[in-house]
C-alpha cells in the first residue's frame, strides 16, 4: 500500500517538505493527547482531505467533537469510521460513550457489547 503524500504550508513544514497521512495523524494524536484540540483538528482535517475514508482521523476527530460536546458531529464521524471499519474497539468505546451522553443507552450498550463480543485478531 502506498503512502499518500500532501504539500502542507508552513505552519507544518518548510515549502520544500512534503508529509505523509500517518505523520499527520500522528501529530493529530500527540495534540489531541495534550489536549490541543485546535492543532489536533487541523492536522486531522489535512488527512481527511487527503484520505476521506481514513478510519483512525476520523474516530480523534470523533473524539475531539465529544470532548468540544459537539456530539452528533461525533456520531457522524465514528459512524464513518465504523463503517469502514465495524471491529474497531476505539471507535465503538468512543460512539458508545456518545451515545451514551445523548441518553441513548441501548446504543451505547449494543456497542460496549460489541467490544466484548470482538472476534480474536
Amino acid at each position: 500500500m502506498g503512502r499518500n503524500t500532501y504539500q502542507t504550508d508552513s505552519e507544518f513544514s518548510s515549502e520544500s517538505e512534503s508529509i505523509n497521512t500517518e505523520a499527520l495523524l500522528s501529530r493529530g494524536k500527540t495534540h489531541f493527547n495534550s489536549c490541543n484540540y485546535e492543532k489536533a483538528l487541523a492536522n486531522l482535517e489535512v488527512v481527511l482531505d487527503i484520505e476521506q475514508n481514513h478510519a483512525d482521523a476520523l474516530i480523534y476527530r470523533g473524539k475531539i467533537y465529544y470532548v468540544l460536546k459537539k456530539f452528533h458531529a461525533s456520531l457522524d464521524d465514528l459512524n464513518h469510521a465504523l463503517e469502514i471499519d465495524p471491529y474497531n474497539v476505539q471507535g465503538l468505546i468512543a460512539r458508545g460513550n456518545t451515545f451514551w451522553m445523548l441518553n441513548d443507552y441501548d446504543l451505547c450498550l449494543n456497542d460496549l457489547d460489541s467490544v466484548l463480543k470482538k472476534p480474536s485478531e
